[in-house]
């Protein structure tokens, strides 16, 4: 996933975190992904039915709910609406992100050393039997052959530490690894994690 850095803030994508001088910064959902569509489409004007078209995904919306939005990813920034240094109003068209943005494209090593890094440095063990057969299917999937697996067990078990070492795997051997997550709480567009994955292959210019 993409980080974009304006001024001394970080929006992680694949993290869904906003950051201030790296220190998190609280931010519901909805301002999240306001945030987000803006950076996206900086230094140009969205309208609130474009808004409401592609952060809310037509959903029913009040009148006060995108002014009630951005004042709170203002409150996020510590911008102000009278002199912004991110997002500005433009009367009767709709709101412009105005900050200098730098993005830059995660590539799959990096995905996998920061999934990895957020782990801790616990050596993987156990988990040999089910690490073979995803190696297989892997190369059996670089063989030109897809595979398709499926992951469960209860909350802790070591789900997600396993396919952090088996996107590490991957990546070193050459595949594109592409993450999309989902959402604990309500409020993500619909097929979030394909958007993310979608993306996510389209910034990185991958070719697979």
């Amino acid at each position: 996933m993409p980080l974009y850095r304006f001024d001394v803030f970080e929006l992680d994508v694949g993290l869904y975190r906003l950051s201030r001088a790296g220190e998190p910064v609280s931010i519901g959902p909805k301002p999240f992904d306001l945030l987000l569509y803006l950076i996206r489409h900086t230094q140009r004007t969205i309208s609130k039915a474009e808004l409401i078209r592609e952060v809310w995904q037509a959903e029913a919306v009040s009148d006060s709910s995108i002014p009630t939005c951005i004042a709170a990813v203002r409150r996020a920034l510590g911008d102000e609406p009278d002199s912004p240094k991110f997002i500005q109003t433009v009367r009767g068209r709709g709101y412009r992100f105005i900050g200098n943005v730098a993005s830059e494209p995660e590539t799959p090593a990096k995905s996998t050393q920061r999934a990895i890094a957020t782990s801790g440095s616990k050596a993987f063990v156990g988990r040999q039997a089910e690490m073979a057969s995803l190696s297989e299917g892997l190369s059996r999937a670089l063989g030109g052959d897809p595979q398709t697996y499926l992951l469960f067990g209860e909350a802790g078990i070591g789900k997600t530490r396993l396919i952090e070492e088996f996107t590490r795997e991957a990546a070193a051997k050459g595949a594109a690894v592409l993450v999309g997550r989902c959402r604990e709480e309500a409020g993500a567009p619909a097929f979030w994690p394909w958007i993310q994955i979608l993306r996510t292959h389209i910034e990185s210019g991958c070719q697979r």
